[in-house]
């Protein structure tokens, strides 16, 4: 991700209440339209998934995307912890479903 450094200081309240205020409304549209994009795209990959179904508990699908994502790792020489390690994958989607261990 690459963000424009807007730190600098605007001169003038009423300029910069009105640039703060163009660039919240950007940057939500930004965003609407990335999060938008991304739910069309999973939408149209799960219409072609036959093991997923439409009202299957999220239980079991986080469980077939887990073991989808281990084979491909396996396929390309890494395992779910390696991909942990290396920033790939967050732990808790690894532990999901699992009582969190305590920390001592």
């Amino acid at each position: 991700m690459v963000a424009e450094d807007l730190s600098k200081h605007i001169k003038g309240k009423k300029r910069a209440k009105a640039v703060n205020r163009r660039l919240n409304e950007w940057s939500k549209g930004e965003l609407q339209k990335a999060l938008d994009k991304n739910a069309a795209l999973v939408i149209k990959n799960r219409a072609s998934d036959f093991q997923i179904t439409r009202f299957m508990k999220k239980e079991q699908v986080h469980k077939i995307l887990l073991e989808r994502t281990a084979s491909f790792l396996a396929d390309n020489g890494h395992s779910l912890e390696s991909a942990i390690s290396m920033g790939w994958l967050d732990e808790k989607h690894i532990n999901q479903g699992k009582p969190p261990r305590r920390r001592r």
